[in-house]
């Protein structure tokens, strides 16, 4: 029986089965969790003349469900240029139950924090990096247990080449001082190609660093010709650098050869002359460096 007797007494079977009592509500499946009080009603026979029957309410409580069911998916991708996010889907009994989804970026939500340290708004992710994303949820109407969780944004750097352009240098440089580049050109970029940039990213935005040159084929006072420059010295947040070298051309060192003040000879029956100098600043690397022939 879902009533009770509180005072009095009830003396036979067949008066019980004549009065006929039922527990009955308008509470129905459904109804938000919550106290619904005196909705619990006393219905009897009133037709029986044995008793004088005065009934008492009572309260009719709906308890939450389990925990709300929650889909959470994560994104795994190639840095893109789009932005990201985690995916979280709840599942009730009723389509009209409300949820609110609370997250946060690294830090756990609970029951204690996720109205201070979460927010309703799901973070989006558009560079290179993994991020840990945490959801709370909330049964807005208390008929489920809130349930919480994480997922994962997972984005990994694209690729991109950088090749170096055609280079020149001067004997007697070293192969890393590729002068033929733009002094305002503060990262050096006008000295490289780049290509697999996504979108509307710029090599300016993207690169930060300064390039730098070497060579695998050429060291300092090797001889004139033609040789290979590779870049280097660049980064990326949201790029994985792959380089390929370019042409080094090492050019001839220009010297100046200067002439003796004007000497004067007399005639002795035999060759006299003067011979020029070449100014020893031009002289690198101690070469030996003398006038090949003279014409007048």
């Amino acid at each position: 029986d879902n009533w009770s007797v509180k005072d009095g007494e009830i003396f036979t079977d067949a008066d019980k089965t004549d009065l006929d009592i039922k527990g009955i509500t308008d509470v129905k499946k459904g109804y938000d969790a919550k106290v619904y009080e005196d909705s619990v009603k006393i219905s009897f026979n009133n037709a029986n003349e044995d008793y004088d029957v005065t009934t008492i309410p009572a309260d009719y409580t709906v308890t939450a469900a389990g925990e709300v069911k929650v889909s959470a998916t994560g994104y795994t991708g190639v840095y893109d240029a789009e932005s990201h996010k985690i995916s979280v889907i709840t599942e009730s009994y009723k389509p009209d139950d409300n949820m609110t989804v609370y997250y946060c970026d690294g830090t756990e939500l609970t029951e204690e924090n996720h109205k201070t340290k979460g927010t309703t708004t799901n973070p989006e992710f558009k560079d290179a990096g993994d991020h840990t994303v945490y959801y709370y949820v909330d049964s807005d109407e208390g008929n489920y247990a809130s349930a919480s969780g994480s997922a994962e944004v997972r984005i990994a750097k694209a690729q991109i080449t950088i090749t170096a352009k055609d280079h020149s240098i001067t004997y007697g440089d070293d192969p890393s001082a590729v002068s033929d580049v733009s002094q305002s050109d503060t990262k050096g970029l006008s000295g490289i190609t780049v290509k697999g940039l996504i979108g509307d990213d710029t090599a300016d935005e993207k690169l930060t660093g300064k390039v730098t040159y070497s060579s695998a084929d050429y060291v300092k006072y090797g001889d004139i010709g033609k040789y290979s420059t590779m870049p280097a010295g660049l980064a990326s947040s949201d790029y994985e650098i792959r380089y390929m070298p370019g042409g080094l051309s090492v050019e001839p060192k220009a010297v100046t050869f200067t002439w003796p003040q004007t000497v004067s000879f007399s005639y002795n029956g035999t060759a006299q002359g003067i011979k020029a100098a070449v100014t020893a600043a031009d002289i690198v690397n101690s070469d030996d460096v003398v006038v090949g022939s003279y014409r007048y």
